[in-house]
């Protein structure tokens, strides 16, 4: 561990609070612009698609039962089975997780899990707060000592071979205690600490209510240093649901990165044929760039000629030529040009933006039974 992580720790366990510089000079920290540009800085790693990054902070909010610990937990079973898409966003990367968990019953994360997966996932490790709240010892986040606490437990998983990539909170509410929410002061300790968190490499995502607004409860710093912030609401429409689904519209605050595409949309949880849960999606159209739209239309009706593709997706037809080649590009369509067919991950993406209209075929087998995205 070098000087930066030490010095690190030293400020979360209250070394400093006593209005003590650290030692090592702010000088030590500066980098010129030749210092930056020669520096080996890796590029940034991406979990999800292009705007979710492996070392990362952000926050799920919404109001009580609309969907937010079912949106997490589906999550990390999608990266826990290495599954190609969540939402439409393409999986990058296989990794662990812990949940952090503040509220529910063992029961009930019991019955959720065995939901969305019946079989036992190692990829994914739960720190249940039921044992501890009887214990009399419930996990205070705000408190230095137990962000030690914590930082022993990420060292104890590390020795056992199974430290966290994903790190989810859920939820602030209920993982703070003795401090104003409210207050910009007292948050900034829990700010600081999970900038820490994000320093040290890891995904962290934090879950939260919304207040009377709409917007996140609580002090506004809280979102300051955040990569993403996604919005959970209930729906509008009184469209019903089926038996069992639960339905949400899924919107993005804040954005580091690039823009998520969807990145408005409805969600559905619920069974499927089978009994296991699913997440899946049903994006507008006007959220879905123009080359997919051109994949759905040739998964449609073929290959037409570039005018008639441009006046069905409505775009230019000087388009068309660059967005077949994009999507050959991406490993969606395969072949010639002038006569490309839609490859397995093409009607794979079909499925995934399109479930209605694309349904899984025998004749597609890249599909593996126990592959399917959320």
């Amino acid at each position: 561990m070098d000087s930066y992580d030490n010095e690190l720790e030293r400020l979360q366990a209250g070394e400093f609070d006593n209005n003590q510089p650290p030692k090592r000079p702010l000088k030590d920290y500066i980098l010129s612009h030749q210092d930056i540009i020669k520096k080996d800085i890796p590029p940034v790693e991406y979990l999800l698609g292009q705007w979710l990054p492996l070392q990362s902070l952000g926050m799920v909010y919404a109001k009580p039962a609309v969907g937010k610990s079912w949106f997490c937990m589906a999550l990390v079973v999608a990266l826990a089975l290495a599954y190609k898409r969540f939402l439409g966003w393409s999986i990058n990367k296989q990794v662990r997780s812990l949940i952090v968990d503040g509220e529910m019953s063992l029961s009930d994360i019991k019955e959720r899990f065995l939901k969305l997966s019946p079989t036992g996932l190692d990829q994914i490790d739960i720190l249940a707060s039921e044992d501890m709240f009887l214990e009399g010892q419930p996990l205070s986040l705000d408190r230095p000592d137990h962000q030690e606490w914590f930082h022993q437990l990420l060292d104890d998983l590390e020795r056992d071979g199974r430290k966290p990539q994903v790190i989810v909170f859920d939820n602030l509410s209920t993982l703070r205690n003795s401090t104003n929410e409210n207050d910009n002061s007292e948050t900034q300790r829990l700010v600081s600490w999970l900038v820490s968190l994000r320093a040290r490499g890891f995904t962290v995502l934090v879950v939260h209510h919304s207040g009377k607004n709409g917007d996140q409860r609580g002090a506004s710093i809280l979102t300051v240093p955040m990569n993403y912030v996604v919005k959970l609401t209930k729906p509008d429409s009184d469209r019903p649901v089926r038996e069992g689904e639960t339905r949400f519209e899924v919107s993005f605050d804040k954005m580091r990165a690039r823009q998520p595409r969807p990145y408005e949309f409805s969600a559905f949880i619920g069974p499927d044929d089978a009994g296991v849960f699913q997440l899946t999606f049903n994006p507008t159209e006007t959220n879905i760039e123009a080359r997919y739209r051109l994949l759905r239309l040739i998964g449609k009706r073929g290959i037409q000629t570039y005018r008639e593709m441009a006046h069905e997706i409505d775009v230019g037809h000087s388009s068309i030529g660059n967005y077949l080649a994009k999507l050959m590009t991406e490993g969606l369509l395969e072949g010639q040009r002038s006569d490309p067919k839609i490859s397995s991950e093409g009607w794979h993406l079909l499925h995934d933006y399109w479930p209605e209209e694309f349904a899984y075929n025998e004749q597609y087998t890249f599909v593996q039974s126990d592959d399917v995205p959320f």
